[in-house]
């Protein structure tokens, strides 16, 4: 993805991403159970989409940093689906599957440290970015799902508990300046996983039971709020 259509990092991305996050996590439950294409073969579709998406950004030559926005829900609606695939299908055990990602995910972070980050204060944007967001995305859907399930806290509890565990990341990333390639992915992997809880709690009759569709319009109809909100900010210097 050309640099342009790359968000800033700063407080407002990392809000949007947990936003998009919890989207992404009802989107991947609406492709499996609304649309009946089960875990498995909702994978191949949207990333289909995904690559559609990239390309779209390529050939218009539109300046917009939607196009990473609908990449970044396209590959967590696919983790979200990779994730389930991995527990429920499967049949990992939570422990398993976070430590079979956890594997997974160590060697792209290297490679991406070892790159440095990129002109937006974000890894380069890039294939190996993808890719790593994808298995981060992975990874955070399973300890979500670990959180709620196998450590018995609930989708509710969940939420609560690893909103707080991501807020405390994200001070440390500020307010310290701590701010290298792999703690970025580390808490993208804490954003996956709030997301999923969050996504799965508004969603859940055991939470607050809105429903798939009702909980995607709702964290759609915020993602877009907060998209906008951050581009009127950013536009605001440009024009005095």
């Amino acid at each position: 993805m050309q640099q342009r259509n790359v968000p800033a990092s700063g407080p407002s991305y990392w809000g949007a991403l947990i936003v998009a996050s919890a989207l992404g996590c009802n989107l991947g439950d609406m492709v499996s159970h609304n649309l009946h294409l089960g875990h498995q073969n909702g994978v191949l579709p949207v990333l289909g989409l995904f690559v559609l998406i990239l390309l779209a950004e390529r050939l218009s030559g539109l300046v917009s940093v939607a196009f990473y926005w609908l990449a970044i829900l396209a590959l967590r609606t696919v983790a979200t689906n990779l994730g389930d695939l991995l527990t429920h299908e499967l049949h990992l055990t939570f422990p398993v599957a976070i430590a079979a990602m956890a594997l997974v995910l160590l060697p792209l972070v290297w490679l991406a440290a070892r790159r440095g980050g990129g002109q937006s204060g974000l890894p380069p944007n890039d294939l190996l970015y993808w890719a790593t967001m994808l298995v981060a995305g992975t990874l955070g859907t399973v300890i979500g799902d670990c959180f709620a399930d196998d450590v018995g806290l609930g989708d509710g509890g969940a939420a609560v508990l690893q909103s707080v565990i991501l807020a405390g990341m994200l001070a440390l990333r500020w307010r310290t300046g701590f701010a290298t390639i792999g703690y970025y992915w580390a808490c993208i992997v804490g954003v996956r996983a709030a997301g999923t809880s969050i996504g799965d709690a508004l969603a859940s009759r055991h939470a607050l039971g809105l429903g798939l569709p009702l909980s995607a319009g709702l964290t759609a109809t915020l993602l877009v709020i907060v998209l906008v909100a951050t581009h009127s900010r950013a536009a605001k210097p440009a024009q005095a």
